[in-house]
């Protein structure tokens, strides 16, 4: 089988051929007029440039990532700086297809050093990514520990030839050119630099046939014990994030943190609030007694704790028959502040999880001011931009008051759709874990196959077993962060970012999550696709919040003219991929 192959790519790629094969035909001239710029701008998208082409979708994180060139780039300037890097394969970014409209903007853009794939699937149709047309990458130096096939004698690597696709690589003699191995798979980290060999990386190789160092982690997570371990744990965080005056102008705060969904934590916010002076977990539980219930998570040692307390709900909530009950704990309990009170009192671990606009809602609609009065006992942090939702919605259901025991914690999630949050601390100690943004960090949980069975209220074991491991990974580039918020702290945690809290004491907060500006490519895919964008049931949603806000909420011009950009490149690619 020949090695080298003189094949040239001056036909079209098979975006390109995809994307005219689902053009519409020549009888459907009106659909043709009405989207003529947005499949105009996807020919641009899927086409060849001089140098490479772009792909609609976005390259996932891998262990490729050729980091020393990621940063906020112009695409024209990305462009450059891979093709003069001789290892650049492409890159990734979330942002426009067509930027010519607005030239001074960056995105945020990830490089690599191989593509395996990128992902054209609908949720990524606001990421644009970018493959060299250079099919090799040329190192001077080997990779040793790798399979070697034979060679052939006399066999040269000639400028614009190609190598095989079933071929790694080709080492060749610095000096005369000859091949001397054909690798059949590579592994990247083992590169040797040396002024002997210069070697020939096969951008279009097999996945499969090209590693590199990734570390393969360890989720059986054993069961631990909180005190040691978490003693240990908090001796080993290196605390990552900005501590940031509340007095910071809020257009300075939107420009350094919230645009470029950098986390970082507030101080010196909450000092004058009511709840700071006054709020504590029994006297908020005691304020209203039998008045009203709270979303309440229970873990308890006996189900005899709770008797005469929860079993005297509708017994269907408690099969004690069913095999897949578990009997160690309860999620999602309505239970009134004295029965809370008397669990507590039986050494019953609670987690309190209460949302507060849901709760106003129903209590006016029943005449009574049942809870609403909390709301005053806060303010809206200074720093932090406006929502988005409360001038299209007239407001959300995304306000929480948490009471949270020592040990209780949740789980690696994401935050609502499309939406920031800030988290005031009113006393204790919150450890939070943040992923980079764009990573689905539930991949990251501990594996049920392996691990006991948790508590939907402990995530000790994560914490002291997958935690040590994810310091060691990155995604983009990027590591997690570690923070230990103290109290009168507010964090701020950019949309996109999954994340993990441990209580590790007693503590309260309140959090509100909301919707700005940074995350109008994502509301336009909710409109494109008719998801709703929200928790709760409103008609049309996604469309009203759109309307709503391109036409009137949003003051600043460049916003609205690149959200409505972003909606129709969006729009675009959703009719040809139909």
């Amino acid at each position: 089988m020949s090695v080298i192959s003189s094949k040239t790519r001056s036909f079209p790629s098979r975006a390109r051929q995809n994307l005219m094969a689902l053009m519409p035909s020549s009888s459907s001239v009106k659909h043709v007029a009405t989207n003529l710029l947005v499949i105009s701008a996807l020919l641009a998208l899927t086409g060849t440039t001089a140098q490479g082409k772009f792909l609609a979708g976005k390259i996932p994180p891998n262990e490729f990532d050729l980091v020393e060139l990621n940063g906020f780039h112009k695409p024209t300037d990305a462009i450059q700086l891979c093709e003069d890097h001789e290892h650049c394969a492409g890159f990734t970014y979330r942002g426009l297809v067509n930027n010519t409209k607005f030239p001074e903007l960056t995105f945020e853009t990830y490089f690599f050093r191989y593509v395996p794939f990128v992902d054209s699937q609908k949720p990524y149709f606001n990421w644009v990514s970018y493959k060299t047309l250079r099919t090799y990458a040329v190192y001077k130096g080997s990779f040793p520990g790798t399979s070697v096939k034979t060679t052939i004698e006399g066999e040269v690597l000639e400028p614009g030839q190609h190598i095989s696709p079933n071929v790694a690589a080709l080492v060749t003699d610095a000096v005369t050119g000859e091949v001397e191995e054909r690798l059949s798979d590579i592994n990247l980290a083992k590169f040797v630099p040396d002024q002997l060999r210069i070697t020939y990386f096969n951008f279009n190789v097999d996945p499969e046939k090209v590693r590199d160092t990734s570390m393969k982690m360890d989720l059986c997570c054993p069961t631990h014990d909180f005190e040691k371990n978490i003693t240990d744990w908090k001796n080993t965080i290196n605390d990552g994030l900005d501590r940031v005056s509340c007095d910071i102008d809020p257009m300075e705060f939107v420009e350094k943190y919230v645009l470029p969904r950098k986390p970082c934590i507030l101080v010196d916010c909450i000092k004058n609030w009511e709840s700071t002076k006054t709020w504590t977990i029994r006297n908020l539980l005691g304020r209203y007694g039998q008045n009203g219930t709270w979303k309440t998570d229970i873990s308890y040692d006996d189900f005899s704790q709770l008797n005469g307390i929860v079993l005297n709900k509708e017994e269907d909530d408690f099969p004690l028959d069913d095999p897949d009950f578990d009997k160690n704990s309860i999620e999602d309990a309505l239970l009134t502040g004295d029965e809370i009170l008397a669990l507590m009192g039986r050494n019953v671990t609670v987690r309190i999880f209460e949302r507060l606009g849901v709760a106003a809602r129903r209590s006016r609609m029943a005449g009574s001011s049942l809870k609403s009065d909390l709301y005053h006992d806060w303010a809206w942090p200074k720093p932090i931009p406006t929502d988005l939702f409360k001038p299209a919605f007239g407001g959300t259901d995304y306000q929480w008051v948490i009471m949270s025991q020592a040990t209780t914690g949740t789980h690696v999630h994401h935050d609502p759709e499309l939406t920031d949050a800030w988290n005031a601390l009113l006393y204790g100690h919150k450890a939070w874990v943040l992923f980079p943004a764009d990573v689905y960090a539930e991949d990251y949980e501990c594996d049920d196959f392996c691990s006991p069975k948790f508590d939907p209220l402990f995530a000790v074991s994560w914490w002291t077993h997958v935690v040590p491991q994810l310091r060691e990974e990155t995604w983009y580039g990027k590591r997690i962060i570690e923070t230990v918020q103290k109290p009168g702290e507010i964090i701020y945690v950019p949309h996109g970012m999954g994340h993990a809290v441990l209580n590790i004491d007693e503590n309260l907060s309140i959090t509100e999550n909301f919707l700005h500006v940074g995350a109008m490519d994502e509301l336009a895919k909710y409109y494109v696709f008719e998801q709703k964008p929200m928790q709760y049931d409103v008609e049309n949603a996604a469309k009203r919040t759109w309307m709503n806000l391109v036409n009137r909420d949003i003051k600043d011009k460049r916003h609205r003219r690149y959200a409505k950009a972003m909606l129709q490149q969006i729009k675009g690619l959703n009719e040809i991929s139909v």
